[in-house]
């Protein structure tokens, strides 16, 4: 395959040239008639090299910014060159044509020249073929521009298209000027029109002169043997002067040779004198036949000569001009005006016909494009069953395409997901597809908002569960240190009533087992506060797992998802602070655990302070004050831990809030679901 533009058209028009020059060669040389066929076909041979030559190389000038554009790689195809590239193609077709029209002209037209520059006596050329020749130089430039024009505009297209691609996909505009179609139309059919006309009124204007040449000589002929026939009934003493005096009257020159000397009119003589060939020809003609006549292209005249007796010959010199008649002359001038406005009319009407169609397609795009209204936009009447017909038809069922998917995503922004797009292709396919995907992403979406609705009155009730625990353990924690306060005046107490050091030792005994045993239940409840808030973390890790994942639907949604998108968004936010605020009251628990531990073992050596003091009384003072010291420890440390358990009510008492918003969140998003219908319904 050829790899350049240039390379593929000069090809081809040299093909063309190869195919049509033998016949425009040959018509010439018939035209030129008594020419040597032979030397004139090798002339114009070599013209037409030379003329395929010079078109090339014209060819390649105007294809050298094309060239070098597709020479360019494709990273550095600059807007510049490609607008060079483009600009080039698009000027191509009309100089282009023009040029090689030129280049048959000029060939034509050079041979004819060189032709006519051998002289009658090599080239005996016919009379007024100058006009002839003329006529057929326009004749063929018109032929040649006729195919030259569209073969090059076929040959440029696929480049051309390529150039406006480049162009779109880069973001800019090509300067091309806006063109007719029903112009270009009728410039080829006056072309074609006149190209073919043009040749035969050429032929036809040989032809008339040849007539008009074969008339007059034949008019020579009849006037010369008229002249002898005259002059032969006179005696031979008599005088012909009177005889060429008559004939002269009649517009007739005539002259009577005897013995090399010429009695006639001063037109005939002075002829005679003045080509001394025609002298020798008469002479050696009128020995060998008793009449002929001679007619020379480069004269103005016609000599015929016919024998009056052995010494005498009539001679006759004819005038009459060589022409193509007046009749035909007007006539081919008529038929060439005729021609030039028929053609565009005819061409005209049939642009027209093609390019009205065509303009109601265009008129329809360009709406589409700028308005995008579908509604106003009817069926476009299709009148012919061509291309043009077919092409119409397409674009209606285009048309149709656009109005039921215009119709099924005007249903969709309703919510309606039952909405049906007909037809196959990828639009058609893909628009289905977005369609089941939008319904499964919305029945996932109302699955997964029944779910959080269910955790959030999960969470709101564990959270309302875990709110009474506390205050209960509040409860308790203010009666512990009420005791522990009561525990501590008995002490204070010991160091001054010694006698009742044994009973306040046992009632301090069974007040620690009591406190051991609150205590105990103290750490029992911290322990299921920590159980609880690992289901709270739970749930605030699952609320937050599903936010974001209705975040991602909702993102694929589209413009449809945006108000799910903000729920998520807050649900996500939501369980955030959830999850802060189960790690505060984790904490607490853990600092509730370490001082119910540190106040059983106070206890405990309370306790073991309480039973040595039966066995060592001595020591009582000084396990009194121990005890006391201990006492006020726990003290301490009981409203330490009513402090955190009063904490931890207040941080259930947020999360059963940020539960309840949670489950409010979680209906709302359920109502919004359930805006879309779906063609199955989400269980």
């Amino acid at each position: 395959m050829l790899k350049t533009l240039t390379l593929r058209a000069v090809l081809t028009y040299a093909v063309l040239d190869l195919l049509f020059a033998p016949f425009v060669i040959l018509a010439f040389t018939l035209l030129l008639g008594s020419v040597d066929s032979a030397d004139t076909m090798i002339l114009l041979a070599g013209l037409t090299v030379l003329k395929v030559a010079a078109w090339a190389v014209y060819l390649g000038y105007r294809l050298s910014p094309w060239e070098r554009f597709d020479r360019t790689s494709k990273k550095g195809r600059t807007a510049e060159l490609v607008q060079q590239a483009d600009r080039c193609l698009q000027a191509l077709p009309i100089r282009f044509a023009i040029f090689y029209g030129v280049t048959w002209i000029v060939t034509y037209g050079a041979a004819f020249l060189i032709v006519k520059g051998y002289g009658p006596e090599r080239a005996p050329l016919p009379p007024q073929a100058d006009n002839a020749i003329a006529i057929l130089c326009l004749a063929v430039f018109f032929g040649g521009f006729a195919f030259a024009y569209p073969l090059a505009s076929t040959l440029i297209s696929d480049a051309a298209s390529e150039c406006s691609a480049l162009a779109r996909a880069g973001g800019y505009s090509l300067d091309r000027s806006p063109s007719s179609l029903q112009l270009r139309i009728a410039v080829i059919a006056m072309s074609l029109g006149l190209g073919p006309m043009l040749w035969m009124v050429s032929l036809g204007y040989m032809k008339q002169v040849e007539s008009s040449h074969v008339e007059r000589v034949v008019r020579a002929e009849l006037l010369s043997s008229e002249l002898a026939l005259a002059a032969a009934q006179l005696s031979p003493t008599e005088s012909v002067v009177p005889l060429l005096e008559s004939f002269e009257k009649r517009g007739i020159q005539g002259a009577i040779l005897s013995s090399g000397r010429a009695e006639g009119a001063e037109a005939a003589t002075r002829a005679l004198a003045a080509e001394p060939s025609l002298g020798r020809w008469l002479q050696a003609q009128s020995v060998r036949v008793g009449a002929a006549a001679r007619a020379r292209i480069d004269l103005p005249y016609v000599v015929a000569f016919h024998r009056v007796d052995p010494q005498r010959i009539a001679v006759v010199v004819h005038t009459a001009p060589v022409s193509a008649s007046s009749s035909f002359v007007w006539s081919s001038l008529v038929f060439t005006i005729l021609v030039c406005v028929w053609a565009p009319v005819c061409a005209y009407a049939l642009g027209r016909a093609v390019s009205r169609p065509i303009g109601k397609l265009t008129a329809i795009s360009r709406r589409i494009v700028e308005q995008g209204d579908l509604k106003e936009i009817g069926t476009v009447a299709v009148s012919t069953n061509d291309e043009i017909g077919v092409l119409t038809d397409k674009v209606n069922d285009v048309l149709d395409l656009m109005r039921d998917v215009s119709v099924a995503a005007h249903a969709i922004a309703k919510g309606d997901l039952r909405a049906v797009v007909e037809g196959t292709g990828e639009l058609p396919d893909s628009f289905r597809g977005m369609l089941e995907s939008l319904r499964g992403m919305v029945t996932q979406i109302r699955e997964t908002s029944v779910d959080l609705a269910s955790a959030a009155a999960e969470i709101f009730a564990a959270s309302q569960e875990q709110e009474a625990a506390a205050a209960s353990q509040s409860s308790a924690m203010v009666e512990i240190s009420r005791t522990m306060d009561s525990l501590s005046e008995s002490a204070a107490h010991v160091s001054d009533a010694v006698q009742g050091v044994l009973g306040n030792a046992e009632r301090t005994l069974h007040n620690t087992d009591d406190m051991v045993r609150r205590i105990g239940e103290l750490t029992g409840h911290a322990n299921r506060i920590g159980e609880i808030l690992e289901v709270i973390r739970d749930i605030a890790d699952r609320s937050d797992l599903l936010a974001l994942n209705g975040s991602l639907e909702a993102s694929h949604a589209g413009e449809g998802g945006r108000g799910f998108a903000l729920v998520a968004s807050e649900m996500r936010r939501l369980a955030e602070r959830v999850t802060a605020s189960v790690s505060d009251v984790k904490k607490l628990v853990s600092d509730i655990r370490d001082s119910g531990s540190s106040t059983v073992m106070a206890t405990e050596e309370s306790k073991k302070l309480a039973e040595g003091t039966t066995d060592a009384a001595r020591q009582i003072t000084f396990v009194t004050q121990q005890q006391r010291s201990g006492t006020e420890q726990v003290s301490q440390s009981i409203k330490g831990i009513a402090d955190v358990v009063s904490q931890a009510v207040s941080a259930t008492s947020q999360t059963r809030t940020s539960a309840q918003s949670l489950k409010t969140q979680a209906d709302k998003l359920s109502a919004l679901v359930k805006r879309f219908e779906l063609t199955q319904e989400a269980p």
